[in-house]
C-alpha cells in the first residue's frame, strides 16, 4: 500500500541491474512453465542505477508473473537491458517527471494476450485487474508505478491485442553517472 502512495521507506544503493536480472532468472526459469521461453538481453557495459534493491527485484518478479499469466498456452518472454540518453523531445519515454539525461532501460515483452487500449489506460490504478476474481489484487502495477516515481525514473507501457505487451522501466543513475555530458 506505502508503494503505491509513494510513501515506502526505500534504500536506494548502487545497483548492477544485470546481477539482480541474473540473481532472479537462476531460480525463476524453474518456476515459470516450460511453454513459455525466457530469453535475457543484458548490455555488458550497463550503468548502475541507484534504486532500492529489494523493491526493483519485486518489481521485476511482478512484471514476470504478469507476462506469464498473459501466456496460458506459453510464448516468448524477453528481459532486455540498455543504457539510454533522454533527450528533451523524446516523446517515447520522456514525460513530466523524467528529466533529460541519462537512464537505464529494463525492457520486458512478453507475446501474450496484449492489452485492450481501454485497460492500457487503467493498468496503473490501485485495485484495477482484469484477471479472474482471486487471482490477483491489481496492486502490483500500482506498486511499481509508485516504486518508479518514487525512485525518480518511470514506467511507459505498450500493447497490442493478440501480439503482446513491452513494460519499459526507466531507472534513475546513480548521480555521480547522471550529470556526464554525452
Amino acid at each position: 500500500m506505502l508503494s503505491f502512495a509513494r510513501q515506502a521507506p526505500l534504500v536506494p544503493t548502487n545497483v548492477d541491474l544485470n546481477m539482480l536480472i541474473g540473481n532472479i532468472e537462476s531460480w525463476i526459469t524453474r518456476t515459470i512453465p516450460c511453454t513459455i521461453d525466457l530469453k535475457t538481453s543484458l548490455l555488458g557495459d550497463l550503468w548502475q542505477v541507484k534504486v532500492d534493491a529489494s523493491s526493483a527485484e519485486h518489481a521485476l518478479i511482478n512484471l514476470i508473473v504478469n507476462a506469464v499469466d498473459a501466456m496460458p498456452d506459453g510464448g516468448k518472454l524477453t528481459i532486455e537491458t540498455s543504457n539510454v540518453w533522454i533527450e528533451e523531445g523524446n516523446a517515447d519515454l520522456r514525460s513530466e517527471e523524467i528529466e533529460p539525461g541519462q537512464y537505464v532501460l529494463l525492457a520486458v515483452s512478453d507475446t501474450g494476450s496484449g492489452i485492450s487500449k481501454e485497460n492500457l489506460e487503467r493498468i496503473f490504478e490501485p485495485f484495477f485487474t482484469t484477471k479472474p476474481l482471486g487471482s490477483g489484487t491489481g496492486l502490483g502495477l500500482a506498486m511499481l508505478q509508485g516504486f518508479m516515481q518514487q525512485s525518480q525514473g518511470a514506467a511507459r507501457v505498450s500493447s497490442e491485442l493478440g501480439v503482446g505487451t513491452t513494460v519499459n522501466l526507466i531507472l534513475s543513475l546513480n548521480p555521480q553517472r547522471r550529470n556526464l555530458h554525452r
